[in-house]
């Protein structure tokens, strides 16, 4: 650089302080493998900082399967230091699995391409769902011809967890590989959906693959908090359509046939119903006491106070479902994940 060049470049003129401070609003990775290196003056005031580059992203919400997946300002460059055996032997298979995981899930195809070249390890469907989990369409391919058993259920899942609706779209065209069955997939993808609170996602299988709703669909959604996913699955689900009162009201209806005529055959009859029917709200108040117990742990404290009504039925003749849900109407029409 000329004498010319120095005074004209106005970042040269900034103190050490302004640097660090316009550092310290950059992602690190940034800093470190490019701010850093421009010149010496800015490598001297950043000295001591900034001294490692971040591969794995730390995040605070979503991710149910706890998969890794890279940082967004992901080094590209740096990562070719992973493109030749050596660094890889002093790994351990742990190691190499989660840092395979990583550069699939980066988006840069040349580290996927240096890790699959490298690793020494077989896939893994956690490797194909880190991708799946980011939308890398083009990794998710690329691992699918390197080894077509890398996947698996937990990349639909984790697709679907994540709202990547394209992904999902392209693992379901390939579902009928051998060992992977469509429903297998679908409920996957739905139970994916629930976790991660993607109304968008459930909506379109309900579309497109006839997805039906299921009560372990809403204990999934309320164990994670997604109170309004879960209050719109209880509308669906016919085990949540259940009235005790109208089942009460047969149930004692029965007893008195069933008493009224002893030993006869409607008498019988009548006893064999009120059993069918005893078994079925016996059925009825277990899935609702799990739905309970997935809205105490997952939920505020006013949803389980406003669900505790009508799911802790003892016996016959508690509260309904109410009328109107506390984030959204448990009562509304099976269309309303449909609703635009």
């Amino acid at each position: 650089m000329t004498d010319t060049d120095q005074e004209s470049c106005h970042w040269r003129r900034l103190t050490p302080d302004l640097v660090r401070r316009i550092a310290a609003c950059a992602h690190p990775n940034a800093i470190a493998g490019s701010l850093k290196l421009t010149d010496s003056e800015t490598a001297a005031a950043l000295r001591g900082s900034y001294n490692v580059l971040q591969l794995l992203q730390r995040s605070t919400g979503g991710n149910e399967h706890a998969l890794p997946f890279a940082e967004a300002e992901w080094p590209g460059h740096a990562f070719m230091h992973w493109g030749r055996p050596e660094p890889w032997h002093s790994l351990n298979l742990f190691r190499r699995r989660r840092l395979l995981c990583l550069a699939a899930s980066s988006g840069h195809a040349a580290s996927l391409e240096a890790a699959l070249a490298h690793c020494g390890c077989s896939l893994t469907p956690e490797v194909l769902a880190s991708a799946a989990m980011v939308g890398n369409l083009e990794g998710c391919e690329r691992l699918l011809q390197q080894d077509s058993r890398a996947l698996g259920l937990l990349a639909f899942s984790a697709a679907a967890e994540a709202g990547q609706l394209s992904a999902l779209q392209w693992l379901l065209g390939r579902a009928h590989a051998p060992g992977m069955g469509v429903a297998s997939a679908l409920s996957a993808a739905a139970q994916g959906a629930c976790k991660g609170g993607q109304p968008h996602i459930l909506a379109w299988l309900q579309q497109a693959d006839g997805y039906r709703p299921s009560k372990y669909n809403a204990m999934a959604a309320a164990r994670v908090g997604h109170v309004a996913v879960m209050e719109q699955l209880i509308s669906l689900v016919p085990d949540y359509r259940y009235d005790p009162l109208e089942a009460g009201a047969a149930h004692a209806a029965l007893m008195a046939e069933a008493a009224g005529d002893a030993g006869g055959v409607a008498g019988a009859n009548a006893a064999a119903e009120v059993a069918s029917l005893s078994e079925r709200a016996r059925l009825v108040r277990r899935n609702h006491w799990k739905l309970l117990e997935a809205i105490a742990e997952g939920c505020p404290l006013q949803v389980l106070q406003w669900h505790h009504g009508w799911l802790w039925c003892w016996r016959w003749g508690f509260a309904a479902i109410p009328s109107n849900g506390h984030a959204a109407c448990v009562s509304k029409p099976v269309s309303l994940f449909l609703s635009h």
